[in-house]
């Protein structure tokens, strides 16, 4: 048995990207998934404008990934930046929500009901990106955390639809009903729950996920 298995690869590059090179290997797909790259085991000792030095514990296919540009995805500055922007944002939606529950009775139309609907959506969905981006490591967990986002944010996309039918009947009808019709919502909420799932279908669950990097994305 061999222990303490260490392997010094050295790359001959042409050119040194703005961004610090990653070290990975190629694991090899299963079944009718897609191959990736991965950094687990590997990490860069050295690199320069001409050779980029990677050490791995494993032996397989192995490779440099370098963008062409600064991609700093561990920035705390704007860490904090979004949190704080999300919660000031979840911060007025809440407030808007208290002001329209307390004048509600004085309130006419059903401008109400889809102003609190399209509030609602997007502090459920700021709530589940804020809580999301501290797991991102997990890969299924970062999945779910994605398509809940996606969703939720996708039906605050369609309350604005609603509200936009709704002023549309308010112009061309001459006595238009004052309520908002109840199937809206469940097409808007609807609607957005099948792109969500033809997403997850049509990439085999992959639409939703990280990489090596701790990057949630949605395709």
């Amino acid at each position: 048995m061999i222990s303490d298995f260490t392997l010094e690869i050295t790359f001959a590059i042409k050119e040194i990207s703005s961004n610090s090179p990653t070290c990975v290997y190629l694991v090899e797909p299963h079944g009718d998934q897609q191959p990736l790259w991965s950094g687990k085991g590997c990490s860069v000792r050295h690199f320069n404008s001409s050779h980029v030095t990677c050490v791995c514990n494993h032996m397989t296919h192995f490779g440099v990934l370098m963008a062409p540009y600064n991609a700093n995805f561990d920035n705390p500055t704007m860490t904090i930046v979004t949190e704080s922007g999300c919660g000031v944002s979840i911060a007025c939606l809440v407030s808007t929500c208290l002001i329209y529950l307390i004048l509600w009775k004085k309130l006419k139309g059903s401008h109400k009901i889809i102003l609190m609907n399209q509030c609602l959506c997007l502090i459920i969905g700021y709530s589940f990106f804020i809580v999301g981006i501290k797991f991102i490591e997990n890969r299924v967990l970062c999945s779910v955390v994605a398509a809940f986002t996606q969703y939720w944010f996708l039906a605050s996309f369609m309350m604005a639809l609603i509200e936009g039918i709704e002023v549309l009947k308010a112009v061309v009808l001459v006595f238009p009903q004052q309520r908002v019709q109840k199937y809206l919502f469940f097409l808007g909420y609807g609607i957005s729950l099948v792109i969500v799932g033809v997403t997850f279908g049509a990439t085999g669950g992959e639409g939703f996920g990280t990489d090596f990097r701790s990057v949630a994305w949605y395709h």
